[in-house]
């Protein structure tokens, strides 16, 4: 909320390619449920709307639609272009055909977790050197250890991380890429 209580309200019009929600069901990428001209309310005080670097494609994957649908919209308020994905299964058709330059990956996801889904991901050529950043309620080490084994960026414990923090490491994977030549390894910096 901005100062005194008041709400920064912006509307949603279509047609606008600069950033974008999409949401995955049953296999499809659709727009998601709100009508043209929807009003969309947003806390100011956390959302800069700034563009810094390009603008980058964001697959989104959280089976909590109060987790995913926010998060959505603050990458789009930030410019990128974001798809959400419900589950493992979805998430993969998304990531195969979409091409993201970032997955935000919750562990706990249907009907396979999460570091399933991205051991699975990183079998194909496509989806070996994609940046992953996880974001989850799930904070043991077994699990965190998992992640880093299958390449995972960032780790971000859903109780613990600050937006600013998501959003500074959103747009520095987006600023490696855009200066980056195709098929090298960001996570080594190669």
């Amino acid at each position: 909320m901005l100062r005194g209580g008041k709400w920064l309200i912006i509307r949603l019009f279509t047609g606008i390619r600069r950033g974008g929600v999409q949401e995955v069901r049953g296999g499809r990428v659709c727009r998601p449920q709100k009508p043209p001209g929807a009003i969309l309310r947003v806390n100011a005080g956390r959302v800069s709307g700034e563009n810094r670097g390009r603008m980058a494609t964001v697959l989104v994957v959280d089976d909590d639609p109060a987790a995913r649908k926010p998060l959505a919209r603050l990458l789009q308020m930030e410019g990128h272009e974001v798809i959400c994905a419900e589950n493992a299964v979805m998430a993969m058709a998304s990531a195969l055909g979409r091409r993201p330059d970032l997955i935000l990956l919750d562990v706990a996801i249907p009907p396979m977790d999460g570091l399933t889904f991205l051991f699975l991901l990183r079998e194909r050529p496509s989806g070996k050197d994609v940046p992953v950043i996880v974001i989850s309620g799930q904070d043991d080490e077994r699990t965190m250890r998992r992640a880093r084994e299958l390449g995972v960026h960032h780790y971000l414990v859903k109780s613990q991380y600050k937006t600013r923090e998501l959003l500074d490491l959103v747009r520095g994977y987006c600023l490696r890429s855009e200066h980056q030549p195709a098929g090298e390894d960001v996570a080594s910096g190669a």
